[in-house]
């Protein structure tokens, strides 16, 4: 019999799943409620010995979001910026329902978000190759458009399939079903064109980076890393070829032709007007055209001539929004995630600490040069690693667990 704790495991796994399909809010929010509400009807209650949690990071996180609704107060444009603040309401439900059904079905749980997130994986990808067939024509930004996805704006935000990278990685080495495997297979395959086709400094090279890892890895040699890095090499040119080869003058301009260093630099210019609060949540676009309306900005870097709404950096976006509050406390809240998830030297006991510390690395390296909290899947997996950090510190069950072994 089907238990209301496998339906509510269940429905969270599918909104993860869709996460970036171009489907109403009132869908993904209906999902999660359902979810909630799945899980109010069970009956089964964690025990004592699973009940502690790392009360350090649950006082960071409402002290954050209480900067949050500050910023919101206190903004120039309030429903502009409560609109902005609305994205990380069911981030929060998320964490709050992964937090709890980690604690009362973690082994039945973790099955199911191992699946869901390579399913958002390979549709995500399924969504990028579908549009580079049928448009050919289109530069890799219009072809995002033409997905009506508002989780998908930039060719940037495929950073996502990149970080998912090490839970597809965990999976084909962990898992015995023949039919998973199958859907982890076409996941990796899917997530190596879309991320070839992106068009996308940023995705290439954290990708090129993250599977040269994954065959030292696998292969438990340094010299498999020169071969693997051409055939990466090959395999990204050709697909960059395949589109017009796009990326090889974006890489051989980084420096001189990067609109991001005229933003970030808007942004540290202008965040001393309101250094406290911040202007608001989801006000940087304000911020920086009127940096530009001013001239601010020096000549000699290159200004996007796009609309730009976010700052392009998780921190430059908190000081600027939320203030020098705002960014004081959300790299509390990220570094005591980093310090609760981070391996210790028998991490290799549990390749599901390595995924996740692996994952959530790259979240951080995308997160200082382009994530915005604008992007629905940005909060929703920041709330991921949180309810992990909350209900399974790995490094220290995995020291406590050997150390019992070698005491026998």
């Amino acid at each position: 019999m089907i238990r209301p704790i496998q339906i509510s495991c269940a429905l969270l796994a599918v909104y993860l799943a869709c996460l970036t399909l171009p489907l109403a809010p009132q869908v993904s929010i209906a999902a999660l409620l359902a979810s909630a509400l799945a899980l109010a009807l069970d009956g089964d209650r964690p025990s004592a010995r699973q009940a502690a949690v790392p009360r350090s990071i649950l006082l960071l996180i409402g002290a954050f979001l209480l900067a949050c609704l500050a910023s919101v107060i206190t903004s120039k444009n309030s429903a502009l910026s409560a609109q902005a603040a609305a994205m990380l309401v069911p981030a929060a439900l998320v964490g709050a329902l992964l937090f709890e059904l980690q604690r009362r079905a973690g082994d039945e749980l973790q099955k199911m978000l191992l699946i869901a997130l390579n399913v958002l994986s390979l549709l995500t990808s399924v969504l990028i190759i579908r549009a580079s067939i049928l448009y050919p024509e289109l530069a890799p930004d219009e072809r995002l458009e033409t997905i009506g996805s508002l989780a998908l704006i930039v060719p940037n935000d495929l950073s996502l399939l990149v970080i998912l990278l090490p839970f597809t990685l965990l999976g084909l080495k962990t898992s015995r079903s023949l039919t998973i495997k199958a859907v982890l297979v076409a996941s990796l395959l899917t997530t190596m064109v879309g991320i070839g086709m992106s068009g996308s400094r940023l995705c290439v090279l954290m990708a090129f980076f993250m599977l040269l890892l994954a065959a030292r890895d696998i292969s438990g040699a340094f010299r498999v890393i020169p071969h693997s890095a051409f055939a990466l090499a090959l395999t990204f040119t050709a697909l960059d070829l395949y589109q017009g080869g796009l990326l090889l003058p974006k890489f051989l301009n980084a420096l001189t032709d990067n609109g991001r260093f005229a933003v970030w630099y808007a942004g540290s210019e202008s965040w001393w007007q309101r250094p406290w609060l911040g202007v608001g949540q989801g006000q940087f676009e304000a911020v920086y055209q009127s940096e530009v309306a001013r001239n601010a900005i020096p000549s000699w870097l290159t200004i996007d001539g796009r609309f730009v709404t976010w700052a392009h950096s998780l921190f430059i976006e908190a000081l600027v929004e939320r203030g020098v509050v705002g960014l004081l406390l959300l790299s509390a809240v990220l570094l005591a995630i980093l310090k609760t998830l981070r391996p210790t030297a028998v991490g290799e006991l549990r390749p599901e600490s390595a995924a996740v510390w692996q994952s959530y690395c790259l979240f951080l390296i995308a997160g200082a040069l382009e994530l915005t909290l604008q992007r629905n899947w940005v909060p929703v997996l920041l709330a991921l690693y949180i309810a992990i950090a909350l209900s399974q510190p790995y490094a220290r069950r995995s020291i406590d667990s050997v150390s019992k072994g070698h005491r026998q």
